[in-house]
């Protein structure tokens, strides 16, 4: 019985010294203890969401990288279109100012060959060109001068360009003639006249 005893102490005792062993080996938490992992896992928290606004920013910057290459050369194609508009303007302004003086000689030309002859020169109204002979002739021989200079005798198409006519002073063939077989007045160019 003793001996039962004794291992029941024994035990006890070895329960007890397990208890005591393990507090001892088991480091206390302190309180300096406890703010040190506080800090520790703040840190890892702030460790984390700096790297990961990083990772944000390194993508952010690689994205708008590809977008200013993008735009940059999206201005470079407009560019170089512009550039080729401008020149192909600049040459097509340069041929119409070419253009515009060969036809510009053209009508000087014209008007002399057609102003030979003419006693007063030229005068225009609403886009007209009239032309005074110099010499008396008569009616048909005035429509057929007229015509080698490939003109009509004067049409008068409304009561302005009729009192500019009148304005003249001289006495001037109008191209106006009655068909008989029709009776109706018609302008050497087959144009009835128009009563207003």
């Amino acid at each position: 019985m003793d001996r039962a005893n004794t291992v029941d102490c024994s035990s006890t005792s070895v329960a007890t010294y397990n208890q005591e062993f393990t507090a001892r080996t088991e480091p206390q938490e302190t309180g300096s203890s406890k703010f040190c992992k506080v800090v520790v896992v703040c840190l890892a928290l702030l460790f984390g969401i700096l790297l990961a606004g990083l990772i944000a920013l390194a993508f952010k910057y690689s994205t708008d990288t590809v977008q200013f290459k993008t735009d940059y050369d999206q201005c470079m194609d407009d560019q170089d279109y512009l550039n080729r508009r401008y020149y192909n303007l600049t040459t097509e302004r340069d041929q119409l100012q070419a253009s515009e003086k060969i036809q510009m000689k053209k009508v000087q030309t014209l008007e002399k060959l057609l102003l030979v002859g003419c006693m007063t020169g030229r005068s225009n109204f609403s886009s007209h060109l009239y032309c005074v002979s110099a010499t008396m002739l008569s009616w048909n021989e005035s429509r057929h001068s007229c015509a080698e200079k490939g003109a009509y005798l004067v049409i008068i198409n409304s009561p302005e360009e009729q009192e500019f006519i009148s304005n003249f002073q001289i006495n001037i063939w109008i191209g106006l003639s009655l068909n008989v077989t029709e009776g109706v007045w018609k302008w050497v160019d087959n144009t009835e006249v128009i009563k207003e």
